[in-house]
């Protein structure tokens, strides 16, 4: 790489705008930025690419404001065809889901500690294209399409409501439930089964080979252990009224479909906003499994990742600081020694995106790279968007990362970038949700339905505004959040 001083200074040039914050590693955030090329964008039917993105190590993800008024006029100038535009996307967001789950299905028993270096390294690359495969959704599904399609519904409801949000999120409730109000319900189920004194050691290896992936967002991430779900479950079993929070937790599904389908009967729409909402209720869906599979595949293929870190003479925990090209790249070039890249990225990096190109960036070139936030100032007023309706009072707990779920209290009020798979022991315990991040079809939004917590979303500095310990009262209804 060039030492000349001004090799990143393009990047004072972009307008960026922080999408997100969230907990990354190498491993995970490698998949994103190159899923964001060009060809992975037009297996969804969508003649688009991200040209510039900044991710920092902290968790902060930045896009080029460009990209995202290019992509939301791709979409406003559908008009009247968007609800068919917005189906065919989703449509083929669906294809990538199918094909995800056929790879899992074939690969997911292969002994790699028999295949042939050959195979092992094609099933490697099949691996990353299937996840690629499934990333432009994140962008273009989850953030422009909702945003633009809600926008639209939300103002053609108005004529229906005086509360058309409200009214959005009970017609969006997908029609089939997420894989994790399932997977609390069998915890739940053990946990009455150990209270009624039965064994549930069977019980507990079942539920670890169902549900075992709930635990990762990166690949490397730790695993589920007996020992660990044993512990959750034994809490569990202290409670009173186990078996009647069994039933209703039983019930979710049934009362969710019942709560959509009167939402139904009160409106008269126009075909064209009655097919755009239906698209959007089966991307509510489709934008939630999409994460859990892809947290699904890697728990599946974690005996593959044992074998990379094999295979690279690497610790696996240092996998985190590997992207996934540069395995394969190693593959190809066993000579390559990642000891001293990987011991520069453990202090921080960036990644950056410029068109087709991704450098992840370490070591004293860091200080080369522009932080849009470096001198920027928080407005310290919170408002949001309410996801799901409800008053609560309680003292706030932030997560950022898995080690923060370890003090969590019952009565806490969850306070995120947003809401992950790995914070459900979280979501069960809180009394209500804040997240800077998310929208009506967001994952939050919906983890926050199936499991009846008042939520705001979309508040954009919570995490920063917010401490720990702090009492403070929420009210959907006013969209409040009132610091006492």
């Amino acid at each position: 790489m060039s030492n000349n001083k001004n090799e990143f200074d393009w990047i004072k040039n972009i307008k960026w705008v922080k999408m997100k914050e969230r907990d990354i590693d190498i491993a995970l955030e490698s998949f994103y930025t190159k899923g964001y090329g060009e060809k992975y964008f037009k297996k969804i039917g969508i003649n688009f690419s991200i040209g510039n993105q900044l991710v920092f190590s902290d968790g902060r993800i930045f896009f080029d404001q460009k990209d995202i008024d290019d992509a939301t006029h791709l979409l406003l100038e559908k008009k009247d065809k968007l609800p068919k535009y917005a189906l065919k996307i989703t449509d083929h967001c669906i294809k990538q889901l199918k094909k995800c789950e056929q790879f899992l299905k074939k690969h997911k028993k292969t002994n790699f500690s028999k295949i042939s270096d050959g195979n092992f390294r094609k099933i490697c690359s099949e691996f990353i294209e299937v996840i690629y495969n499934l990333i432009p959704q994140a962008f273009f599904v989850s953030e422009i399409l909702e945003k633009v399609a809600s926008e639209k519904i939300i103002a053609s409801l108005k004529n229906h409501t005086s509360d058309p949000v409200s009214l959005y999120t009970k017609l969006v409730i997908p029609t089939q439930p997420s894989r994790l109000g399932r997977e609390y319900v069998e915890r739940l189920a053990l946990a009455l089964k150990l209270q009624q004194k039965n064994s549930i050691d069977s019980g507990i290896k079942k539920y670890l080979n169902k549900f075992g992936w709930v635990a990762l967002y990166s690949p490397i991430d730790d695993l589920y252990t007996k020992e660990k779900i044993l512990t959750e479950i034994k809490k569990l079993s202290e409670k009173s009224n186990l078996a009647d929070e069994l039933k209703q937790a039983k019930r979710k599904e049934i009362e969710l479909k019942k709560i959509a389908a009167q939402a139904w009967q009160t409106v008269k729409l126009s075909t064209h906003d009655h097919l755009l909402i239906k698209v959007m209720q089966k991307n509510a869906w489709v934008r939630t499994y999409r994460r859990e599979l892809i947290s699904e595949i890697f728990f599946q293929m974690r005996p593959m990742y044992i074998k990379c870190a094999q295979k690279l003479n690497l610790k696996f925990s240092d996998l985190r600081q590997v992207a996934c090209w540069e395995i394969i790249e190693q593959f190809n070039n066993p000579e390559k020694n990642f000891d001293n890249m990987i011991e520069d990225r453990k202090s921080g990096y960036v990644f950056l995106q410029q068109k087709d190109v991704v450098q992840i960036i370490s070591g004293k070139s860091i200080s080369k790279i522009f932080d849009p936030e470096k001198n920027s100032t928080i407005n310290a007023e919170l408002k949001g968007l309410p996801v799901y309706h409800g008053q609560a009072v309680g003292p706030v707990k932030i997560i950022h990362k898995k080690e923060d779920l370890a003090g969590f209290k019952k009565g806490e009020v969850l306070v995120a970038p947003t809401v992950g798979t790995w914070m459900m022991p979280a979501v069960e315990k809180c009394i209500a949700i804040i997240t800077d991040a998310g929208g009506v079809l967001s994952h939050t939004a919906i983890v926050a339905r199936e499991f009846k917590k008042p939520c705001i979303v979309a508040t954009k500095h919570a995490t920063k505004i917010l401490k720990n310990g702090q009492i403070v009262t929420i009210d959907t209804q006013l969209n409040l959040i009132k610091l006492k």
